[in-house]
């Protein structure tokens, strides 16, 4: 599933995310919440089986820190 704000393949590396003072790498993530039932939205883990997750990731220089939480929801929630 395409999106027009959204490369049709997650983003990859390191080289462009944002660090803190302390060199950790600074992520985004969100919870999402179905409008009609008010119930917590996960998905499913690639890396383990039957484990559920809230979608995050590495925030990126050319994003806000909103914008990287969007990208990982539509990224993890659609790959």
């Amino acid at each position: 599933m395409s999106h027009p704000d959204y490369p049709s393949e997650a983003r990859s590396g390191r080289e462009n995310q944002v660090y803190d003072q302390d060199a950790l790498r600074q992520i985004s993530g969100s919870i999402a919440i179905d409008p009609k039932t008010n119930k917590v939205l996960v998905i499913s883990s690639s890396k383990h089986e039957n484990v559920w997750v809230l979608p995050k990731g590495g925030w990126e220089m050319d994003e806000t820190r909103e914008e990287a939480a969007r990208r990982e929801a539509y990224e993890e929630g659609f790959e």
